[in-house]
């Protein structure tokens, strides 16, 4: 596998290095649309098009991409209600937030010729798997992991 594919290096950022005996003993299965990460006995699957989006987010090391995908991946899997996912989550959809961005900019503008600049617009409960935002401008659950994929961490 190659680990530094759609890897964004002009937004790295300082983080611990995965364990050497950690990312040798990952095995990684592409089956179709999706691939398998696979540590010990314990297995994570994600879709493709989220693990390009991991890709685009992540911030750290590209030989520890898979090493961190996992860990995320295995942690989020704690938090599902059944083995296909979902069941505690309540979000907007896309085009809901695109207005709000676009609603913001024009505050933005607004604000630009009359006093201070409004706020950017972040989400305050999200995921690497789940942002809307994007990079460095959503808050997450777990800092430990999320931040190698831009998370502000802990909203609270």
């Amino acid at each position: 596998s190659n680990p530094s594919s759609g890897h964004n290096s002009s937004k790295k950022q300082k983080h611990a290095a995965a364990p050497a005996s950690f990312k040798n003993a990952l095995d990684m299965r592409i089956e179709g649309t999706s691939r398998t990460l696979t540590y010990a006995s314990r297995s994570v699957s994600i879709n493709n098009s989220h693990w390009s989006k991991l890709q685009e987010l992540y911030t750290g090391e590209a030989e520890d991409f898979e090493a961190c995908a996992f860990l995320l991946l295995a942690r989020y899997r704690i938090l599902q209600v059944h083995a296909k996912g979902g069941g505690n989550q309540g979000s907007i959809s896309p085009t809901i937030w695109n207005e709000i961005v676009t609603f913001a900019k024009l505050l933005r503008e607004k604000s630009e010729s009359s006093g201070p600049p409004s706020p950017e617009v972040v989400e305050a409960f999200a995921s690497p798997l789940n942002t809307l935002a994007r990079q460095g401008n959503y808050h997450s659950a777990f800092p430990d992991v999320d931040a190698y994929f831009g998370a502000r961490g802990s909203f609270f």
